[in-house]
């Protein structure tokens, strides 16, 4: 049950109007002031569906939320844009069916950690969280490849962008198996919201994943963490693929270089080679399960 908690939110981490064009087009930047403090709320829902499994805790429909607040102060602003910023995340409030308030206590514990970030939202450094890397790590993830993604739906291009344009980039899945094409495009500029002239960015995000290559990857986990060459041979013999959906909608404030708000939601659809050991037991040979989120992020004062 924590387990599939755990892989859920990280999965999810992973995992966020148009007006008339403006000829010279704008140029999208994030911007540091020394000693600045940005905050904002996040929330996230997830609906998660499965056909039931004897012997299985989880029902077949399984409901969670989460929401979380995120502090970030500038410490220095380099010459070229970039800066080093400490981020400190609340403790996640965690809510669902079956998921108790110990349950999320022990699952999910306030981070701080410090960053350094380029002006197009790339994380080019980051420091204070080894101890969840290796955690990160030990179930299969690539913590290199979740550092360099932690600000890559947000990172904008080089040159300034007209309404209407787009740019496209390949993200590695952390845990193998493929890549994630994520498409960016300027919907409006010039734009308001909250008296601040704004872009609004959407991003779209898409692609296939090897579900064998992703199984293998968290099956050295387990045997990393000592839980047996049985489960992990099991655990690396299964198949199947993992479909990837979603969008995010951004409003940015191009003079204060800052994110306002965004929105989204993001579709994931697995089907599962299942183990002989488990078809031994009764299991399916195949299962199909779903998996659909909403997000918000919101800047607040």
């Amino acid at each position: 049950m924590k387990r599939t908690i755990m892989l859920a939110i990280l999965a999810a981490f992973v995992l966020s109007a148009i007006s008339a064009a403006h000829a010279e087009g704008v140029k999208l930047e994030y911007k540091f002031t020394e000693n600045e403090l940005d905050k904002y709320k996040f929330a996230m829902t997830m609906n998660m569906n499965m056909p039931s499994m004897l012997g299985e805790a989880l029902p077949s429909a399984f409901n969670m939320s989460f929401k979380y607040t995120m502090r970030q102060r500038t410490l220095e602003v380099y010459p070229d844009g970039s800066a080093k910023v400490r981020v400190h995340v609340s403790a996640p409030e965690m809510t669902g069916a079956g998921i108790t308030k110990q349950d999320s206590d022990a699952l999910l514990k306030p981070m701080t950690m410090t960053m350094t970030m380029a002006k197009d939202g790339r994380v080019l450094k980051m420091e204070g969280i080894e101890q969840l890397m290796e955690d990160v790590g030990a179930m299969g993830f690539d913590p290199s490849t979740m550092i360099s993604q932690m600000g890559t739906i947000t990172v904008f291009p080089s040159d300034p962008v007209e309404v209407g344009e787009s740019w496209t980039q390949s993200i590695p899945f952390p845990m193998g198996g493929g890549d994630l094409k994520m498409t960016g495009t300027l919907l409006a500029y010039p734009d308001q919201l909250w008296n601040q002239k704004c872009a609004r960015i959407k991003y779209d995000m898409s692609g296939q994943i090897d579900f064998g290559q992703m199984m293998k990857a968290i099956a050295a986990g387990f045997s990393g963490q000592g839980q047996g060459d049985e489960v992990a041979q099991a655990i690396s013999s299964m198949s199947g693929e993992m479909n990837i959906t979603g969008s995010m909608v951004y409003d940015f404030a191009t003079d204060l270089g800052k994110l306002l708000k965004g929105n989204g939601t993001f579709t994931m659809d697995i089907r599962i080679g299942m183990p002989a050991v488990a078809v031994a037991q009764g299991a399916p040979s195949h299962m199909e399960m779903s998996m659909d989120m909403t997000m918000t992020l919101t800047r607040f004062k």
